[in-house]
């Protein structure tokens, strides 16, 4: 199912999704923080959509916000802040993404990480997480819908 969509074969995906796939542990921290790495915000969009677990950490501990800080990607950032990600998890050095931050002296980021901290950010289902607008209005939170709208056409999977 990651490589569906690395590649971005949403149509594989979702009949993966549909057939009992889920993106869970295992490498998937790894592949958010290189998302994260390469600011590409569509393909974590395309993570969260599957039901990713923005929080996952990699074998370093680090998360995807770890990731996006020590790149500096501002929007990045801003996009897993307000998708969840938890600034108060501690990598294997003990580093949260804010203490990273501040040990680059990243200002802008240090700004965006305090204006959202709260200290019961531990929840994965973060209740500011924001579904992306591409979702059908009303339809849930179905990755099969999602990659329907995603992909601008209906998807119609018969006996696949």
């Amino acid at each position: 199912m990651i490589e569906a969509l690395i590649t971005r074969h949403l149509e594989i995906a979702t009949m993966l999704w549909e057939r009992g796939a889920r993106l869970t542990a295992g490498d998937i921290g790894r592949f958010l923080c290189t998302a994260a790495q390469d600011d590409n915000l569509e393909l974590l969009q395309d993570f969260l959509d599957f039901d990713a677990d923005i929080n996952e950490a990699d074998s370093n501990g680090s998360t995807a916000l770890h990731s996006a800080v020590a790149e500096a990607h501002i929007h990045t950032a801003k996009f897993l802040v307000s998708h969840g990600a938890n600034m108060r998890k501690a990598d294997n050095r003990g580093l949260t993404p804010l203490d990273l931050a501040c040990q680059l002296n990243n200002q802008e980021i240090i700004a965006v990480l305090k204006a959202v901290d709260k200290p019961d950010s531990e929840d994965h289902e973060h209740p500011q997480r924001q579904k992306s607008s591409k979702w059908l209005s009303g339809g849930g939170t179905s990755a099969y819908n999602s990659a329907q709208v995603r992909l601008g056409t209906i998807i119609h999977w018969s006996g696949v």
